[in-house]
């Protein structure tokens, strides 16, 4: 029996509705909903694999889920749900190191990545950023006019909350983790202040011809590599690359590491940026050896981790303009 189009439509819209409705809380997307002209805060969606990767939402199986649209719309999604399939092996590996579920957040503050309900690095973004890789998005690829369709949808990106859990099996006789409560985006994103243990600054400018100087240097890069024994042109950028960077309008691209996190900016404009804090890092450090328990770069990481969080370091490059 083939149902009328809006009448299928609507069904599955209200199938879905009730299948994520009764998975979780709504995540708000910022902790201050009353000071938005517009909030959707959308259910935190659990997704619970099989040991042979089979994904289910609400006990049911997404596989089982897929012959229940077609029958109602004739839209055959078995592809998409292909896609959520996992790899045995990837679920066999959450399993033994004891990563019962990952979770991603979106709302205002960016998107938040937990392992365990524990904080790893992420992505972070305010209002001003969000609209900037728009910007910039626009100066890379000259589409000025899609810069224009997409900035008055950012709004809705930003006042959106949603969250994913990927549940996997749990070992024999492991204590259960509880999935942490939803708390807003913004909430989350602050990091603690760790101590500088290194400063660092360079500003590098290319010229047309796209050989490299440090500033303060008497001598480019290239030639200085060529004091050091190596091949003239070694150390450079193809004039071409230049070219294109000056015919869009890129002047400056500068990297800042701080204790917060890796801060990109194109013509001082700030992008999004991967955010962390000590404990984030730590996070990070402390997963990994869970995860790689004879892994030979586990005491590495436990070094590297908080010194590149305690890092002070700026890095500009200039391309010549216009």
């Amino acid at each position: 029996m083939r149902f009328p189009k809006s009448f299928a439509i609507l069904s599955v819209v209200v199938l879905i509705a009730l299948l994520a409705t009764s998975c979780g809380p709504a995540v708000l997307p910022t902790d201050k909903p009353e000071e938005q002209g517009f909030i959707l805060a959308l259910p935190r969606i659990t997704v619970s694999y099989a040991a042979d990767g089979t994904p289910s939402l609400v006990g049911l199986k997404l596989e089982e889920l897929a012959p229940i649209i077609q029958t109602y719309t004739g839209q055959d999604i078995n592809a998409y749900v292909s896609l959520l399939r996992l790899d045995p092996f990837w679920v066999s590996w959450m399993t033994n190191t004891d990563v019962q579920h990952v979770e991603i957040q979106h709302g205002a503050g960016g998107i938040l990545i937990f392992v365990n309900g524990k904080l790893m690095p992420h992505l972070a973004w305010s209002g001003e950023s969000l609209a900037n890789v728009v910007t910039a998005v626009g100066m890379f690829t000259g589409q000025s006019a899609l810069t224009g369709m997409i900035t008055p949808f950012l709004p809705f990106v930003r006042n959106t909350g949603i969250g994913v859990v990927l549940m996997f099996p749990k070992q024999e006789g492991a204590a259960e983790i509880p999935v942490r409560a939803p708390v807003a985006v913004a909430e989350m994103a602050t990091a603690a202040a760790m101590e500088t243990s290194m400063i660092q600054r360079a500003e590098v400018l290319f010229d047309d011809t796209g050989v490299p100087t440090l500033k303060g240097f008497d001598y480019s890069l290239d030639e200085m590599a060529q004091m050091a024994g190596l091949p003239g042109g070694a150390i450079g950028l193809p004039p071409m690359l230049v070219e294109q960077m000056k015919m869009m309008g890129i002047e400056t691209l500068e990297l800042r590491v701080r204790d917060d996190g890796i801060w990109i900016y194109v013509n001082g404009m700030e992008m999004p940026h991967i955010a962390w804090g000590a404990d984030v890092l730590a996070n990070t450090a402390a997963m990994y050896d869970q995860m790689n328990p004879n892994s030979p770069l586990t005491e590495t990481l436990y070094f590297l981790l908080p010194a590149v969080g305690q890092a002070n370091i700026d890095l500009i490059v200039h391309f010549p303009t216009a």
